[in-house]
């Protein structure tokens, strides 16, 4: 009969060396991401200049931000990855604290346009904050969660660990950020939250799927 074991952590530093060089793999992540981003921003150019020019004076008025935007992204994608990630790992708790309080706020401010809250000038929308903050403790529940395959176990604890610490457990996590959604209302966010929890969970296997 098999026996569930969880490893010692291992100590580790915050910021890790690039291994380089980087596989194929990533140049081609990395080359799509650019032809997305330039899309974006050309079709943003073009749908907008007009109304920039006619509100504000300027045909340059949303692009700007939305540069200063992107810079700031590459520039804390390029951070983060220097990160370990078993460092996120730990703290995707206070993330998930972070990003519950971040929500409330939503509902219990002024938010601009339903869904963004301000700070000192900048917007921040709360919903894209749960995304990522989700996707990292998904990920990191699924990969701490020990997997039983079909026969290693008698057939009810199999069941009983597939289905409920599997797949509940991780979607227990789910549930007060879907009911702040709900209570914005935000249901695209709702739609995809759900979807990058479902896939994480489906591509790590969780509940014998895979």
């Amino acid at each position: 009969m098999a026996t569930l074991r969880r490893k010692k952590a291992e100590p580790f530093s915050v910021f890790q060396r690039d291994p380089g060089p980087w596989p194929p793999i990533l140049l081609n992540w990395m080359a799509t991401l650019a032809i997305i981003m330039v899309f974006g921003l050309v079709m943003l150019f073009s749908a907008s200049y007009t109304t920039g020019y006619l509100r504000f004076g300027d045909s340059f008025h949303y692009i700007k931000s939305q540069l200063l935007c992107t810079v700031l992204g590459l520039g804390m994608m390029f951070l983060f990855s220097y990160f370990d990630h078993r460092f996120l790992r730990r703290m995707v708790k206070l993330g998930y604290v972070v990003c519950l309080i971040l929500l409330v706020l939503v509902l219990f401010s002024s938010p601009i346009n339903g869904r963004w809250i301000s700070f000192g000038g900048l917007t921040l929308q709360a919903s894209e904050v749960a995304k990522f903050e989700m996707i990292l403790l998904t990920a990191d529940i699924a990969a701490r969660t020990p997997q039983v395959k079909f026969g290693e176990v008698p057939l009810r604890k199999w069941v009983y660990h597939s289905i409920v610490v599997e797949l509940i457990r991780p979607i227990l996590w789910l549930v007060p950020v879907l009911i702040l959604l709900v209570l914005e209302p935000h249901m695209s966010g709702i739609v995809l939250t759900v979807a990058v929890v479902g896939a994480i969970l489906l591509l790590s296997g969780s509940g014998g799927i895979l």
